[in-house]
C-alpha cells in the first residue's frame, strides 16, 4: 500500500480555488450581482457538501434491509437487492489493484478500483482489517469491504451469509 495518496482531496481543492477565482475574475469585471453567481453559488454549495459528507464518513457501515444489502463508506454508498447477490465470500487479505475514483490514503479507501481478479469493482474498507466481505453480483459486479474490525466484519459476514443462503432456497 505505498505510494497511497488523498487523490480526491486535491481534485476537490482545486475545484474550490478554480471556483474562488472565477468569483474574483467576475466581481473585477462587475458581474458581482449578475445572474451568473446563481449557478456559482450552487456549484460552490454542492462542492462544500460533497467534501463534508465525504470526509466526516471515516468508517464503513453495512446493513441488511428488507430489500437487500446496504453499504455506505468512504465515498461510496453502495444498495444490492438480494436477487443480484450471487455469492458472498470473506477474504483474508486482499489485493486492492489500481485505483480509479474515490479516496485513498493509509487508513482507508472508498470508490472504485480495479484488478486482475474483479476488473473495475466498488470498495470501502479500513486497510488495517485485512479480513473482506466479497459480494459477487449477476451483473458480474463485485462490491468488496470490511468493517473497523476483523470481529465486526466476520460477525457481519455470517448474518449476510444466512441472509442470502435463505433467499436462494
Amino acid at each position: 500500500m505505498a505510494g497511497l495518496s488523498i487523490r480526491t482531496t486535491w481534485i476537490l481543492f482545486a475545484a474550490i480555488l478554480i471556483l474562488a477565482a472565477l468569483a474574483v475574475v467576475f466581481s473585477v469585471m462587475g458581474f458581482g450581482r449578475g445572474i451568473i453567481w446563481i449557478p456559482l453559488n450552487a456549484l460552490g454549495v454542492l462542492i462544500i457538501l460533497f467534501v463534508v459528507s465525504a470526509f466526516t464518513t471515516r468508517t464503513t457501515t453495512a446493513a441488511l434491509r428488507s430489500y437487500g444489502l446496504n453499504v455506505r463508506g468512504h465515498l461510496l454508498n453502495a444498495k444490492v437487492p438480494f436477487g443480484e447477490i450471487s455469492s458472498v465470500e470473506m477474504r483474508d487479505g486482499f489485493e486492492y489493484g489500481s485505483f480509479i475514483v474515490g479516496y485513498e490514503d493509509h487508513n482507508r479507501l472508498g470508490g472504485q478500483f480495479m484488478n486482475n481478479e474483479f476488473g473495475r469493482y466498488e470498495v470501502s474498507a479500513k486497510v488495517a482489517v485485512k479480513e473482506h466481505i466479497v459480494v459477487h453480483r449477476i451483473n458480474r459486479k463485485t462490491l468488496v469491504f470490511n468493517l473497523e474490525t476483523a470481529e465486526k466484519t466476520r460477525e457481519f459476514f455470517e448474518k449476510l451469509k444466512k441472509r442470502t443462503d435463505n433467499i436462494k432456497k
